[in-house]
């Protein structure tokens, strides 16, 4: 919970360090897994160490799908579909952060606030990153639309 308070509130630098002390303290069990999401979530948030970032989202991804391809945790693969968002857009990619923006703002996601709180500060970056592009429109009218 220190983890996601942590995140929530933008102090994501605490976020990281609870994740980790939760993943040490759980280790052995199938407990990491939800410290491991809230690290994930941090780490391109204080653009820092995208490779890790983009590790983390991709394995809580695929530890949350099953094999049929239903997602057995939908907000927590939305969060790391932002958070390969933010990736992608530090590395050039528009088009694909803003495809993996709107992928995790789709419907029937339960936490909608949350989810447009960061998906809001994605579109803050990308517009920083790539202004006046109208690609950007896209992930603006997918928030707006939650």
């Amino acid at each position: 919970m220190t983890a996601w308070f942590a995140l929530t509130q933008g102090r994501f630098r605490q976020a990281v360090d609870a994740s980790q002390l939760g993943q040490a303290v759980a280790q052995g069990t199938s407990a990491p897994v939800q410290p491991f999401a809230q690290e994930a979530k941090a780490l391109p948030r204080m653009a820092r160490d995208d490779v890790q970032a983009s590790e983390y989202a991709t394995s809580v991804i695929g530890y949350n799908i099953a094999p049929d391809g239903t997602e057995l945790s939908p907000m927590r693969i939305s969060e790391c579909r932002l958070t390969l968002a933010f990736v992608a857009g530090r590395q050039g990619d528009l088009e694909q952060a803003v495809d993996l923006g709107v992928e995790g703002l789709k419907d029937g996601r339960q936490s909608k606030v949350h989810l447009r709180m960061i998906a809001s500060e994605l579109d803050q970056e990308l517009q920083r990153r790539f202004p006046g592009e109208v690609t950007l429109s896209g992930l603006s009218d997918a928030i707006r639309a939650v």
